[in-house]
């Protein structure tokens, strides 16, 4: 049987995804970088742990561990899998290691920077470049000798198809982030009686006659291109809401002290004089989450960038939820004729202020769109793991199929 390995966890993308391979009988791991972010621990998304019995930590992911891992003990803990799916930085320790990426499948960053050489102004800053060129040359080198690259095609992303040459290799039939078997509507409850959260989830939804939930992380303030998530627009809009409409008084914004910006953020609600009508809570786990999400009316997604959105948008659909979110004409019209998720497209805090009045009025509409995001998104996840399942066939089979799989995929 052909052994997956699936490397690298940020988002908990690879835990669900190799829940999902493993449901249709492929022999997936998750293979976890010793760098990864705490809150994306298996353990942060699943109510068992059932996990541990295909979950292995490796020794190395990080910067300093690529000077220090040799090529020989990298390969050693590569050897048992036939085919490697891969996200962060592990693309550099692959080709390190000297065998090939399979199916690249990037979040973020890990194309967007870690590619690329960027001598940052003082003297700490500038010797970390210099100390990291190999490793940033390797992440280069294992990305553009990838078999397959699974990476959007909307504007912002097309940049850099170009700048790394590799848009002849790359399709984009998405990642289903989220693992619906334990997160819907229905099945969520059986995660309550194990989460202490609960109470306290159920308590603001019982004060309060409209609860907006909002995971985002924070940063409108101090931002790049990408990560701009337009949280103050969206509390801008709340307050607009709050002060004029008779359910403003009832109402509660749910935020996250997660981000850079969550003290500029604090200032703005006090400047607004809303504190009272939002509830800060701490950066918890996926599970923890997903029940606050259940017990709310709205999920506020992003109002910066304009694109398709992250694993917010993802979490919402898969838990029915009307999802206010900002997508732009531009990236809109790049999609062509492909659909995209059911949401409440929303810009500016004059934007979310009126439809949140709206959204009072009429509530069963917006309740339809997230009956429709839900039901689009589990029509989704078939289509996008009938590729993966093709893609790690057609790698074993020699990659022949691969240019066929890459012309025709599409997921939006």
């Amino acid at each position: 049987m052909t052994r997956v390995a699936c490397i690298g966890n940020m988002n908990n993308n690879m835990f669900s995804l190799v829940r999902y391979l493993r449901n249709r009988n492929i022999d997936a791991h998750l293979l976890l970088l010793n760098d990864e972010t705490a809150h994306f621990h298996p353990s942060c998304d699943a109510f068992d742990l059932d996990y541990q019995s295909y979950t292995i930590q490796l020794p190395w992911g990080d910067p300093r561990s690529f000077r220090n891992r040799s090529a020989h003990a990298i390969n050693h803990d590569l050897v048992p899998y036939d085919v490697l799916i891969v996200c962060g930085f592990a693309p550099a320790f692959i080709e390190k290691a000297g065998r090939r990426v399979d199916l690249f499948v990037p979040y973020g960053t890990d194309v967007f920077d870690h590619p690329f050489i960027t001598f940052r102004q003082g003297l700490i800053p500038g010797l970390i470049a210099l100390r990291n060129q190999a490793l940033h040359r390797a992440q280069k080198r294992g990305i553009k000798n990838a078999a397959c690259i699974n990476f959007p095609g909307t504007p912002f992303y097309q940049r850099f198809h170009k700048k790394l040459r590799i848009t002849d290799k790359t399709c984009d039939f998405g990642l289903p982030m989220v693992y619906t078997n334990i997160y819907s509507p229905e099945k969520i409850v059986d995660g309550y009686h194990k989460s202490a959260w609960y109470h306290i989830y159920k308590k603001i939804r019982e004060a309060n006659e409209l609860v907006i939930f909002h995971a985002s992380r924070h940063i409108w303030k101090t931002h790049i291109e990408y990560s701009d998530k337009g949280n103050d627009k969206l509390i801008k809009g709340f307050a607009k809401f709050v002060q004029a409409h008779p359910t403003g008084a009832r109402s509660c914004l749910i935020l996250f002290e997660y981000g850079v910006d969550v003290q500029a953020s604090r200032s703005l609600i006090r400047t607004l004089g809303i504190e009272n009508r939002v509830q800060w809570l701490p950066l918890m786990d996926r599970k923890e989450l997903m029940i606050g999400l259940s017990l709310s009316d709205i999920s506020a997604g992003e109002f910066g960038c304009g694109d398709i959105g992250g694993g917010t948008v993802w979490e919402s659909l898969a838990m029915g939820k009307p999802v206010f979110h900002y997508l732009s004409k531009k990236v809109v019209n790049s999609l062509g004729t492909r659909e995209f998720h059911p949401l409440v497209n929303v810009k500016t805090a004059e934007d979310i202020d009126s439809t949140l009045r709206d959204f009072c009025n009429g509530s069963d509409q917006y309740r339809n769109i997230g009956q429709k995001g839900q039901e689009w998104y589990e029509n989704a996840i078939p289509k996008s793991l009938d590729t993966y399942e093709a893609v790690i066939a057609a790698i074993r089979s020699g990659g022949g199929l691969l240019d066929s799989i890459i012309r025709e995929s599409s997921f939006y």
